[in-house]
């Protein structure tokens, strides 16, 4: 632990040296983005099942948990070249890849004032406003978002038209199932077309996604709708989401899942959030019963109710708190089983800009002649 902090600080002079450098050059380099981010949470859980023995009480957990430690950097390279990195600072390696804690690494080449091309690894280009959240920004979920591993090494490319309200991308790269089903080299890719339109007030993400799920060479199919309202006093969000395995069987799975934001003055944010889940496809949960845990198809939903405060004096800070109520029915086995969970919620998130920072330093005058 001791070498990675080392390694940290050590990586941290070498930026600041390459940004004060380029201050004093004319390097074509240009760093845009250099910052921290983390959140902290507590935690309060309730959970019951049934049916369950007389002797079996439900559980309660609750606890500090550190949810995310992230370091992002992104950059001008010179001539439409630019890059974008962001890392997961966690004490473990990866288990599947050198890349494994690492949610983008990409170079991106804007060859045209309308297209754009990036290689490397990002989120796949997936609709729908829950999956496009930053995830230290998603405080509660669907199984479908905390099951889907969207971080994979491909390539996009990009058009955007001359109002820019619309823009247009094709990925090609690793299948989502390669951190699951298989390894890198065992020919798990995806297709992606994903529409994203910015109308005023009513924005899309829309996508159509088609990924090798296994090595005996079966596919998966999504169709992901997600629509926004946004006006200043409110905005809501609506995604749906269907996945298939076989063209026969279609609505074996599907969800809803829906937010709504509501300002009340300056710096808090009334959220509420819930969604609907049915699984009978071919792709089963987790379900935890009885502190034991197993495959489960069935239905799956949530609702809950939050609140945002960012201090106008120190907008790199929020802190937030929700309550919310989960139920997971596996409805497939002779006596159906039925978990309840009850969530309790209060946490912070700081983000701190390094490069704002050094910015301002340089630029006060000192002071002196």
């Amino acid at each position: 632990m001791r070498q990675k902090i080392l390694a940290f600080a050590g990586a941290v002079c070498l930026i600041f040296s390459l940004w004060t450098a380029q201050a004093q050059s004319e390097s074509p380099f240009k760093l845009t983005k250099f910052s921290l981010e983390a959140r902290a949470d507590f935690d309060y859980l309730y959970s019951q099942n049934s049916p369950v023995p007389d002797s079996v009480a439900p559980t309660h957990h609750f606890g500090f948990n550190g949810k995310y430690f992230n370091l992002l950097l992104g950059g001008d390279l010179g001539h439409n070249f630019s890059f974008f990195f962001r890392q997961r600072i966690i004490a473990h390696p990866g288990s599947v890849s050198l890349f494994d804690n690492t949610d983008f690494l990409y170079v991106q080449y804007q060859f045209n004032p309308r297209w754009r091309i990036r290689v490397g690894k990002e989120a796949l280009p997936v609709g729908g406003f829950e999956y496009d959240a930053p995830p230290i920004d998603v405080y509660y979920y669907t199984q479908y978002w905390g099951d889907f591993y969207c971080f994979q090494l491909g390539t996009s490319v990009s058009y955007t038209d001359k109002k820019e309200k619309n823009t247009l991308t094709f990925g090609f790269g690793n299948s989502p199932y390669v951190r699951t089903a298989a390894d890198w080299k065992d020919g798990l890719i995806g297709f992606n077309f994903l529409w994203n339109g910015n109308y005023k007030h009513f924005k899309t993400l829309y996508s159509a996604n088609l990924y090798r799920r296994n090595t005996q060479n079966q596919w998966v199919s999504f169709i992901v709708l997600g629509n926004k309202l946004d006006f200043e006093k409110v905005s809501w969000y609506v995604d749906f989401i269907h996945k298939t395995y076989d063209f026969k069987e279609w609505f074996q799975y599907y969800l809803l899942v829906s937010r709504l934001d509501v300002p009340l003055c300056k710096g808090l944010n009334l959220f509420a959030k819930g969604g609907y889940e049915y699984n009978h496809g071919d792709d089963p949960w987790t379900m935890t019963f009885m502190n034991e845990s197993f495959p489960s198809f069935g239905t799956h939903y949530f609702y809950g109710l939050g609140l945002e405060y960012s201090p106008l004096k120190a907008p790199g800070l929020r802190l937030h708190g929700y309550v919310a109520m989960a139920n997971m029915i596996d409805t497939q086995l002779p006596t159906e089983r039925q978990s309840r969970t009850l969530n309790v919620n209060a946490g912070v998130t700081w983000k701190i800009d390094f490069l704002k920072f050094f910015k301002h330093y340089y630029s006060v005058p000192s002071g002196k002649d």
